[in-house]
């Protein structure tokens, strides 16, 4: 993969801080960063491990009598949670080193730390002006892993980049969320003028709480040496993942969670079924979920006016939509990395789309989930003479189920 590519100039000087004794920051122009990073190849990098472990044991004696310092090694330690250490080597290595370090640095008037994430500029966006009505979009996101400096007029970073979905390698994914980011160990050293601002990013753990989430979040890494997308935590019948801009149901029971289209998809086989079956979907006596047969005495209903709007409940997100929005998609989609969904326990065959594609013409379902009560599936009769007839049918896990309430 082609590596982030650098700004060509910038208008804003640089300064770098943490008690130093350098002298006013000159009015600086922007030349291309002299620093380059090379990763060892996975033979080295094994290398590398055991002779640092090697080394390791030696100096754990050495240091007993001779309490030597231990040298730098070349495996970074900085990389996000659970991420594959990176090896890798900064190239002038001599001139790299004798920089001096620093814990922060300044571009205008704003201060920046380490482990810090910011917005990178890289389409010649004026400095100076405010961005926070901007698309994120416009701007790369890093984390500051290092600072080091010539003077105040050359200040530079060592950073981890993040990757909006499209600049994967496979692209975006149905389980990205708009404001989803994916943290990844490719390192790179920029130009500190670069810097746009800070960059509000939170590391979503995905548990089973709902979270607020802030502007931007990420849970997902990328190895970069290896090009390995890393998976996140799978749901539902169909083992798919979570987009946080979307709703999904939790099961009071068996504690999973449930995609509203697989929700929606599983309701419409059952129509079909009934349909094949010369049976009315609409009668109360037809059951269309996995829960045991009703009777006309359930609490399954018949209603003529349209339900109203309500608020729905996503596990990152709250958002007011209409209750009767489009039906769902008619199969689970299948996550863009390559992973196959699957039939969850007691799971159904797939009804071809085409015999979905009817359903769907004739019977609009969506899910309702008010606050302070249980949610329900709403089938709307879309057949003509039917009136817009209405019925509603409990939710019923489609892994244990039971009834969500």
């Amino acid at each position: 993969m082609a590596g982030k590519r650098k700004r060509a100039s910038s208008d804003n000087a640089a300064s770098a801080g943490d008690n130093t004794e350098m002298e006013e920051a000159p009015v600086a122009v922007l030349s291309e960063c002299p620093f380059k990073i090379e990763y060892k190849s996975p033979a080295i990098k094994k290398a590398i491990v055991k002779k640092a472990k090697q080394a390791a044991a030696k100096r754990q004696k050495s240091t007993v009598t001779s309490g030597e310092a231990p040298p730098k090694q070349e495996l970074d330690q900085t990389v996000p949670e659970d991420m594959p250490a990176t090896i890798f080597t900064i190239n002038p290595k001599k001139q790299w080193d004798t920089l001096k370090k620093y814990r922060h640095f300044v571009v205008g008037t704003e201060s920046f730390a380490l482990q810090e994430y910011i917005f990178v500029n890289h389409d010649n966006i004026p400095h100076g002006i405010d961005i926070t009505n901007m698309d994120d979009h416009k701007f790369w996101v890093a984390r500051v892993l290092e600072i080091r400096a010539i003077d105040e007029a050359h200040v530079y970073l060592r950073v981890y980049w993040l990757y909006w979905p499209e600049e994967l390698p496979g692209g975006r994914a149905p389980y990205h969320g708009k404001k989803e980011l994916i943290a990844s160990n490719h390192m790179e050293i920029i130009d500190a003028m670069t810097v746009s601002g800070r960059a509000n990013v939170k590391h979503w753990l995905e548990l089973d709480d709902e979270e607020d989430l802030p502007d931007l979040f990420w849970r997902q890494k990328f190895d970069f040496p290896s090009g390995t997308l890393m998976e996140v935590r799978e749901h539902c019948r169909c083992h798919g993942y979570y987009n946080p801009d979307k709703m999904m149901l939790g099961c009071t029971h068996c504690k999973n969670w449930l995609h509203e289209e697989c929700i929606v998809s599983s309701v419409q086989e059952y129509i079909n079924e009934a349909l094949i079956a010369g049976q009315d979907p609409m009668s109360p006596t037809v059951a269309l979920t996995s829960a045991p047969k009703p009777t006309a005495n359930d609490e399954d209903k018949i209603v003529t006016a349209p339900p109203e709007a309500t608020l729905k409940k996503g596990r990152g997100r709250k958002s007011l939509m209409e209750a009767a929005v489009s039906a769902a998609p008619a199969t689970p989609t299948t996550p863009a990395n390559g992973k196959k969904g699957g039939k969850g326990k007691g799971g159904k065959t797939a009804t071809p789309a085409k015999q979905l594609k009817e359903v769907e013409e004739k019977f609009e379902v969506t899910v309702r989930s008010d606050s302070g009560s249980n949610p329900v599936v709403i089938v709307k009769d879309l057949r003509d003479g039917a009136a817009g007839a209405t019925r509603e049918v409990s939710v019923v896990c489609l892994l244990c189920h039971n009834v969500i309430s």
